[in-house]
């Protein structure tokens, strides 16, 4: 297996990514031609070039043939490793299942969670004062009054 270094930039990010892809074409092999022309947006014609090796392709298409055939995304950055993209949902390596609505909907679960947290100090707080004015309030020493006994 031959393989290189592609950087991605992602400019609204500004963040580099830095990714080892194998360079060589047997990996086109695992991949249809209508998917590599489906998701390159390119004819027919060139991704059987691609996949005969007359032309290299360009780099993301590299990309996308490794995170295909690895079908793990720490090809993007190693805190991925193990984590895969599969039917619409992200696998953990735990095997934990979450969609993008999911995902999406992570915010929301967050802003319910910090409600009910001080939902839960307000109540909290109320029980602990009902308690104290329950408890009847006891006389310090010097309130007290001594009856003397006297046999």
């Amino acid at each position: 297996m031959k393989f290189a270094c592609l950087s991605i930039h992602y400019a609204h990010l500004d963040l580099w990514y830095s990714v080892r892809v194998d360079t060589s074409y047997q990996s086109f092999s695992q991949i249809s031609l209508r998917e590599l022309v489906e998701v390159c947006g390119v004819d027919i014609s060139t991704a059987r070039r691609w996949r005969r090796g007359s032309n290299l392709p360009p780099a993301y298409v590299l990309a996308y043939v490794n995170a295909k055939r690895q079908g793990d995304l720490g090809f993007l950055d190693p805190a991925w490793r193990g984590w895969v993209l599969r039917g619409g949902h992200l696998i953990s390596p735990e095997g934990w299942e979450i969609s993008m609505s999911d995902v999406l909907a992570s915010r929301l679960h967050e802003a319910q969670l910090a409600a009910w947290r001080l939902e839960v100090r307000k109540l909290r707080a109320e029980l602990a004062n009902a308690e104290l004015a329950r408890l009847e309030e006891q006389p310090t020493p010097d309130q007290w009054e001594v009856e003397m006994l006297v046999g």
